[in-house]
């Protein structure tokens, strides 16, 4: 686990949150390596678990890894649209080990898999 600033680029900018909301609001570190994890953002904040879970929560709206997910293929969608992005990039680029993982959980929640989402998309660009 490496703690480091936080920054103001896009991607420090959604971890920033992560560490900010999971810390009660303090900014000042992040945690930046994977695999993330409740148990690794509580030592961060040195809080327990349950303490970061409940006040990340208050904070936010959603438990942390939860908000994670969804960020996280929210971007992979994003990536999805660009005809040169593969989804085994997109999955790289968003912090899955490989494109099944990456692939598995864009089912899961999207309910279709990346290279249909990626079509739909196209089709749409096309439309519009």
């Amino acid at each position: 686990m490496t703690l480091t600033p936080v920054s103001t680029t896009h991607e420090d900018s959604v971890t920033g949150s992560l560490g900010a909301a999971a810390c009660g609001g303090e900014r000042g570190v992040v945690v930046s390596d994977n695999p993330w994890s409740v148990a690794l953002l509580a030592a961060a904040c040195r809080v327990s678990r349950a303490t970061l879970a409940r006040r990340f929560t208050a904070l936010v709206g959603a438990p942390p890894i939860s908000f994670l997910t969804s960020w996280r293929l929210a971007v992979a969608a994003d990536l999805l649209t660009d005809p040169n992005s593969t989804i085994g990039s997109a999955a790289t680029q968003v912090g899955y080990a490989n494109a099944f993982a990456l692939s598995a959980a864009f089912k899961r929640v999207y309910g279709i898999a990346p290279t249909q989402y990626r079509r739909q998309a196209k089709t749409d660009q096309a439309v519009a």
